[in-house]
């Protein structure tokens, strides 16, 4: 039953992939970063006394699009708010020492609670408007956009922004268009909700600086897996995806079928998994199933929100006959590795 089963789902799995192959080929074509910059993109992101439990994560995000970032600040190391618990974070370079700016591509003002030290340093304000009059891409992620207003960067364009300091803003001549996705004005970006909106931020800055690709991700070969003959209800699903920009961490959603009609029996599915890069390309998840008929759908979104969904992209059954023979072959291997061996010992006993 489990060799045909293993079968039956693999020339489905065979068909779909084809198909889908057939697909990507022929509407989507090799993924490419359009640029006019030489890659990687050199970011200069500044940080303060009190920066936020975000900046870590939006320096880990800039570096997972591939972009070098060298971290400044007016201080060789610097403390996080304490709701980040006063974090020491050491800074690559001071502010004090940083020649040419124009060696950076981008300088993004990280976020913290308050900048204290920034709005009341004329050096780094007349670094970000340095950056800003040599067409430098500049960006405030939330309360940092106070700081380019300091700098008198923000004359003229519309912004976004932490909505505290919005007179802050207005005062520098800017227009604040509201609590939005990020705003692009020439070679300003200003965003706000730097956990939630992260990715879409750094969307904006690559895009200002001149780095986009709008091709879908590539999906190529698919395998599903049972861990026969002990756990045959055990499935480990893996897919090969590729994309120029980097992929998000990929989402499948299995839901249960009626046996009869191959329908699904409800909207919401019987199993919700995020895939796992295991090796180079390669992302996979292993999950228990209770025994009946599924269909699986993927969702794989890249670095610059290309979003390929594909439903039904292959069948899983479960089902009682493999799960029996499943318990039977433990028991034959307790036979063999438990009784057989306490037999010979009993029979040795009595010999002595």
């Amino acid at each position: 039953m489990v060799n045909s089963l293993k079968k039956d789902v693999n020339l489905r799995m065979m068909f779909k992939c084809a198909l889908l192959f057939l697909i990507l080929v022929g509407f989507v074509g090799n993924s490419a970063i359009t640029t006019s910059y030489d890659l990687p993109i050199d970011v200069l992101a500044i940080v303060d006394d009190e920066y936020g439990a975000n900046a870590p994560e939006i320096i880990s995000t800039f570096r997972s699009f591939g972009w070098n970032v060298t971290i400044a600040g007016l201080k060789e190391t610097v403390i996080s708010c304490n709701f980040y618990g006063n974090t020491p974070l050491n800074t690559n370079v001071l502010i004090s020492n940083i020649g040419d700016i124009t060696v950076y591509d981008c300088v993004s003002v990280l976020p913290g609670l308050s900048h204290v030290n920034l709005l009341s340093s004329q050096i780094a304000l007349d670094l970000i408007k340095d950056a800003a009059d040599a067409n430098l891409v500049v960006s405030g992620w939330c309360t940092g956009v106070r700081v380019l207003a300091y700098a008198d960067v923000i004359d003229g364009k519309n912004v976004t922004g932490d909505t505290a300091f919005i007179a802050d803003y207005e005062a520098a001549g800017a227009t604040y268009v509201g609590f939005v996705l990020p705003v692009i004005d020439g070679n300003i970006v200003t965003g706000v909700k730097s956990n939630a909106w992260q990715g879409h931020m750094c969307c904006a800055i690559g895009k200002a600086i001149g780095i986009f690709e709008d091709d879908l991700p590539v999906m190529g070969e698919v395998t599903v897996e049972f861990l026969y003959p002990t756990h045959p209800d055990i499935v480990t699903i893996s897919v090969e995806l590729s994309d120029a920009s980097g992929i998000q961490t990929p989402k499948i959603r299995i839901y249960e079928l009626n046996e009869t009609t191959g329908e699904r029996l409800s909207d919401y599915p019987a199993y919700k998994e995020d895939l796992i890069q295991n090796q180079p390309g390669i992302y996979g998840v292993e999950i228990l199933m209770d025994i009946g008929l599924y269909t699986v759908d993927i969702k794989i979104i890249d670095n610059y929100y290309n979003e390929l969904a594909i439903e039904d992209l292959v069948q899983i059954e479960i089902s009682s006959e493999t799960t029996e023979e499943s318990s039977w072959s433990v028991i034959s291997l307790f036979l063999v590795c438990i009784l057989i061996p306490m037999v010979a010992y009993v029979r040795k006993m009595k010999q002595n």
